[in-house]
């Protein structure tokens, strides 16, 4: 099989995964986890929660979940969308490499499209509103080099729909931080790959790197000496707030030592 049919065979088998953890939803018992997550956080005081929102300008992922929120009317807690606009590559780091979904923005038509599924969201009666605007989150606004041109229309059309406007948000992680203050509502911090990126100084960053690296090693040499001995596998501590065990796949991705409650990076 040459290269491009791998590549091929790549991407529709993400396909059939991602539609076959969607299709988990539609189940009752999918269902019912939906309501329980919802009461689980009202009963810890959480107000609502933030659904990702994938769409490749006009083609959309994992949309589901959501779909399913505006149809049953259930569970009765506020949400609201953050665009995850970077591509699905096979090493989810938000690299170009890999590609087996490309991010791309189109031109006003497309963005009118993407508008029109949006305030279809937007008019629910739980979705999470700033002085009555609906808040809109982007992942990586950096990366959209025509994003005034973009939010420009969308607050027209908004207020041509009835809304008083838009809250729109920036978020600010580990990539560049846009430094276009004036298109946006807000800024948010998502941690803590943002302190890590952006406020630990330089010779910690290059600390937490190597350390990272000889903790890599080190698992490897004691994995391989440990199935020779038939020894217990290795246990693992439990991962902080915002680890995701299906994103990093490079050595170190991801990774946190010391981590420890009241520290910076808490």
């Amino acid at each position: 099989m040459d290269e491009r049919s791998q590549s091929a065979t790549a991407i529709l088998r993400s396909f059939a995964a991602a539609r076959a953890a969607a299709r988990v939803l539609l189940r009752p018992v999918g269902l019912a986890v939906q309501d329980w997550q919802a009461d689980l956080a009202r009963r810890h005081g959480i107000h609502g929660f933030c659904y990702y929102h994938y769409w490749f300008n006009d083609k959309q992922l994992l949309e589901k979940p959501v779909e399913l929120l505006l149809r049953r009317g259930e569970p009765d807690l506020p949400f609201c969308l953050v665009w995850a606009n970077e591509p699905w590559t096979r090493a989810w780091d938000g690299g170009e490499h890999q590609v087996l979904m490309p991010q791309s923005y189109g031109g006003e038509a497309d963005w009118k499209r993407h508008f029109d599924y949006l305030l279809s969201v937007f008019r629910d009666r739980r979705y999470i509103s700033v002085d009555g605007k609906p808040m809109f989150l982007i992942y990586r606004s950096a990366n959209i080099r025509d994003c005034e041109p973009m939010l420009r229309p969308w607050r027209g059309w908004a207020a041509d729909a009835g809304l008083p406007g838009l809250h729109v948000v920036s978020m600010m992680t580990g990539f560049p931080v846009d430094r276009r203050r004036e298109s946006f509502d807000a800024f948010a911090e998502f941690e803590p790959m943002y302190t890590i990126a952006h406020r630990l100084p330089y010779w910690l960053r290059k600390r937490e790197r190597w350390i990272a690296r000889f903790t890599c090693a080190g698992q490897r040499v004691f994995r391989t000496r440990g199935s020779a001995a038939e020894k217990s596998p290795p246990s693992a501590p439990p991962p902080p707030p915002g680890f995701n065990p299906l994103s990093p796949q490079k050595e170190g991705a991801g990774t946190l030592s010391e981590f420890r409650p009241g520290s910076p990076l808490s």
